[in-house]
């Protein structure tokens, strides 16, 4: 279209027709980026963390206690898909009284708390509240713990429940399958490890389980007609 042709009435109403359409097009645009930012906004919300079971911490003398609560905070993050750089900002708004005091303190201290993510958080929460010597008395009774007169299911989830303070000593499979073989008692223990090393620990925990079950039931049986336990291959 010429210049002349450009100034007439006709150009003018379709070119302002265009930045019409232009300006409608840009502000449903906007409107949706809009929309996206807030539902992105309700889906990090306290009131979504809080409606997922996320909890108040006013700190505590038992270092269980602040383990629980950094577990289901961790739960809670897990199923928001909660991005990395709004961890810290959701879990200290959890913190009250003591535990918030505590986190003023950090705050003054560092040059800026908002640089701080969730695994750096997480350690100053267990330095303060779960002390080494607590990790390191755990760790100890891990290596002490034996079924006793545990039933194998209570044992495994005893040993379940201490193994978190021994990582490093059970990083592999293998050695987390000797280590509990290790705790059987000796009437399970002797035809569980009769067989070849255990390499898969639900397989194992299985095998135990059927072994006392086998002897409780031949307690049933009358005197003198009790059925040998007979070692089965691995992961039968």
């Amino acid at each position: 279209m010429s210049e002349g042709e450009s100034s007439t009435p006709q150009a003018r109403a379709y070119f302002q027709l265009e930045d019409v359409v232009f300006y409608r097009i840009v502000q449903r645009l906007a409107a949706s980026v809009g929309l996206v930012r807030a539902n992105l906004e309700k889906k990090y919300d306290i009131e979504r963390f809080k409606a997922l079971g996320a909890v108040t911490f006013e700190g505590t003398t038992d270092p269980t206690e602040a383990e629980l609560w950094l577990d289901v905070v961790e739960k809670c993050f897990n199923v928001m898909s909660c991005p990395e750089d709004r961890k810290v900002g959701l879990a200290t708004f959890l913190l009250q009284k003591e535990a918030e005091k505590w986190w003023k303190v950090i705050s003054v201290r560092r040059a800026s708390t908002d640089a701080m993510l969730w695994p750096e958080f997480k350690k100053a929460i267990k330095d303060k509240y779960c002390p080494s010597s607590f990790r390191d008395a755990k760790r100890d009774e891990f290596l002490r713990l034996t079924q006793g007169t545990m039933s194998v299911v209570e044992y495994e989830q005893k040993f379940t429940e201490l193994s978190q303070y021994a990582l490093p000593i059970i990083a592999e499979e293998k050695d987390r399958c000797r280590k509990f073989e290790q705790g059987l008692r000796k009437e399970i223990k002797t035809p569980v490890t009769s067989t070849a090393n255990w390499l898969d620990f639900n397989q194992l925990v299985e095998r135990a389980t059927r072994v006392e079950r086998s002897l409780a039931d031949d307690e049933q049986l009358p005197r003198g007609s009790k059925v040998v336990v007979k070692p089965r291959d691995r992961g039968s």
